[in-house]
């Protein structure tokens, strides 16, 4: 019973409860016809699919240390690449907003 309660309480309480979006990191992502991973160069890659939309990343100080290139997939879904200032990919994501 108590670990019932206690459940409830921590999904009252939880950021994940109020916003209903999932994540999930991946290794690799498809972009167009290119497999993209951390470690690859992405210059060949954004000539050929332009990105959907581009936010820079910005630390406290105001100095750019690189941007998130969203990719929409269609229905709510996006592919996030996370490129350093170097234009290499860093981070990947697979995000579905519902």
């Amino acid at each position: 019973m108590r670990l019932i309660v206690f459940s409830l309480a921590l999904l009252a309480v939880s950021p994940a409860y109020a916003d209903i979006t999932t994540y999930s990191q991946v290794e690799m992502v498809r972009v167009g016809n290119k497999v993209v991973k951390p470690g690859d160069p992405f210059s060949k890659i954004r000539a050929d699919n332009p990105p959907d939309k581009t936010i820079p990343l910005i630390n406290a100080f105001g100095v750019k240390l690189g941007e998130e290139l969203w990719y929409d997939r269609g229905n709510g879904s996006y592919t996030v690449i996370r490129v350093d200032n170097y234009n290499n990919v860093t981070d990947t994501l697979d995000m579905i907003d519902r």
